[in-house]
């Protein structure tokens, strides 16, 4: 079956001779059902691409606040003083550092923008307090898109339930630690991306419950905060727990 077009994008009324065409669309066959579905998707989609854009969006107003400054600020030393401890659950395999919960904890207050920048400047100053080999660029990438996730996840959530927290976790632990670390690795010690990846993935996969309980720990004091201090803001136009669910 073929629906005929007019120039001006009508269906065609019957009428011969004066219609022009453009285009003959061919229609499929498509059950009632798949049609509903596939709209509610493109909906779903829409709706948080289009929370993505607004949480981006109001994060940039944040560079023009100089609370917001002096909090990214303080936040960006807690990172680099908190990376330089750790605790060894089990050396060599279980080792949970607690640099990226000021990471987090800033992208809630502060949002992607300013937390994304944050990272690149605590790359850099952690380097020149304790250099370790030559300086690559790529681990400012890393600090960089921690910061930015983190603060799209958390930035302006009137609550931060246990599922988005591992979510957020799940994608730093994808992207940043087995994805660009082992890239980063290749590139400036030798060995391959494979060899790598093997060394890590375990490592990651035992620590992940434990991080996501100090990131769900750390959200809910972040959240208290923020209302016992009035900090609230007027939600976006969408609520945040409808793209959620």
């Amino acid at each position: 079956m073929c629906v005929k077009y007019r120039l001006n994008g009508e269906l065609s009324a019957g009428r011969k001779g004066s219609l022009r065409y453009m285009f003959r669309i061919p229609l499929l066959p498509m059950k009632n059902q798949n049609a509903s579905f596939f709209i509610c998707n493109m909906e779903k989609e829409v709706f948080i691409l289009k929370q993505l854009y607004l949480t981006f969006k109001e994060s940039v107003k944040e560079s023009r606040r100089v609370q917001a400054l002096v909090g990214v600020s303080l936040f960006t030393a807690m990172n680099i003083i908190l990376s330089g401890y750790s605790i060894r659950i089990i050396p060599e395999v279980l080792t949970i550092s607690f640099g990226s919960l000021a990471t987090a904890a800033s992208g809630f207050f502060f949002g992607p923008f300013l937390n994304g920048l944050a990272g690149i400047i605590s790359d850099n100053l952690s380097y020149m307090i304790a250099p370790n080999g030559p300086w690559f660029p790529g681990w400012m990438i890393n600090s960089m898109f921690t910061g930015f996730f983190y603060g799209m996840m958390f930035y302006r959530q009137p609550r931060v339930t246990l599922r988005r927290c591992i979510i957020a976790r799940l994608g730093v632990v994808l992207v940043g630690n087995l994805l660009l670390n082992p890239l980063w690795m290749s590139l400036t010690m030798g060995n391959t991306f494979i060899y790598y990846l093997s060394v890590r993935i375990i490592k990651n996969i035992v620590a992940f419950p434990f991080e996501v309980a100090a990131l769900y720990y750390v959200m809910q004091i972040c959240v208290r905060i923020r209302n016992s201090k009035g900090m609230h803001r007027k939600p976006m136009t969408q609520s945040a727990d409808k793209a959620e669910n």
